[in-house]
């Protein structure tokens, strides 16, 4: 394992089903995170879309809370997307 590495990071967490993704989830579905969700929390959790998305990375100091965010799935993992911040992604997963 990575020693910079996220204790969570080999977590999958559960799938959303492909058909419920494409229909609420990704680039064209974007959402704001609520500040309460993320800031003094110990294990944040975005409810989105009727699911429980679970930060395993830090929330990046230069995101806002009024961003558009979006949740995409990449090369077998889920991850938050920053629309005004394209070049930085947090990886997620799905719980119960």
């Amino acid at each position: 394992r990575n020693e910079h590495q996220h204790p969570m990071a080999g977590k999958q967490g559960k799938h959303i089903p492909d058909d419920k993704f494409r229909a609420n989830f990704g680039r064209q579905h974007t959402f704001k995170v609520q500040r309460t969700q993320v800031i003094n929390v110990a294990q944040p959790v975005i409810i989105y879309g009727g699911y429980n998305f679970q930060l395993v990375e830090a929330w990046p100091a230069e995101w806002g809370f009024d961003d558009d965010c979006y949740v995409d799935y990449v090369d077998g993992q889920y991850f938050l997307f920053n629309a005004f911040h394209p070049g930085v992604r947090i990886a997620v997963f799905v719980t119960d």
